[in-house]
């Protein structure tokens, strides 16, 4: 019986990365502080040396546009853009904190998800069923094993993600077979893809204030 969901094969999930595969940790993390995606930064100049920067206004549209424009062309093989990337990072992140599980966990779901975007399995409409899917996953090598804690972060991720519990358990093979079981994930990434999370969420509130 074939891993993959009906009516999919292997075939249709290529990846640019497939000899990488068994080497993940060392692929980088799409979306972190330092890449400053959505700076629009000139030089002026003195006697042909630079003397000052200016980081230019840009309206929230066109700000948008920008980041996904550069983030494209760093990572031209996504199939999402970073808008909707940080959009589900954020929601990872929110529904593993409202079922209380810890930093690492979280963590751990959000590299198996880059991973996922970077070997080209997450496009537009299954970006939300990896996303639960990733959290499932780390859930159960993380976390508590009992039945009732399972069953409630099944419903929870169903219902915030807005996926079926099967499609998940279908989605959830897939996983595994593309990141070949996961690794444990050193420290200093998971704390840096926490820092991305943390800091793109302290950007969001202060322009709702």
């Amino acid at each position: 019986k074939s891993i993959f969901p009906k009516g999919s094969s292997k075939s249709d999930y290529p990846s640019i990365f497939e000899s990488a595969r068994e080497n993940l940790i060392n692929i980088p993390l799409l979306d972190i502080p330092v890449y400053r995606f959505e700076s629009k930064i000139s030089l002026s100049y003195i006697e042909g040396l630079p003397y000052a920067s200016i980081i230019h206004y840009i309206p929230e549209k066109e700000r948008k546009a920008t980041m996904n424009e550069q983030f494209a062309n760093m990572f031209p093989h996504a199939h999402i853009t970073l808008t909707k990337l940080r959009s589900i990072k954020n929601k990872i992140y929110f529904v593993g904190k409202k079922l209380g599980i810890g930093d690492k966990c979280i963590g751990h779901s959000l590299v198996y998800f880059e991973w996922m975007v970077h070997l080209e399995y997450v496009r537009k409409i299954t970006r939300k069923i990896f996303a639960a899917t990733c959290l499932l996953y780390s859930i159960k090598i993380f976390e508590d094993h009992k039945k009732d804690f399972l069953y409630k972060a099944i419903n929870t991720l169903s219902n915030e993600f807005r996926v079926s519990y099967k499609n998940i358990i279908e989605y959830e093979f897939v996983l595994i077979y593309a990141i070949n079981m996961g690794d444990t994930v050193p420290p200093l990434i998971i704390n840096t893809i926490l820092a991305g999370i943390k800091s793109t969420s302290k950007r969001r509130r202060r322009k709702l204030t």
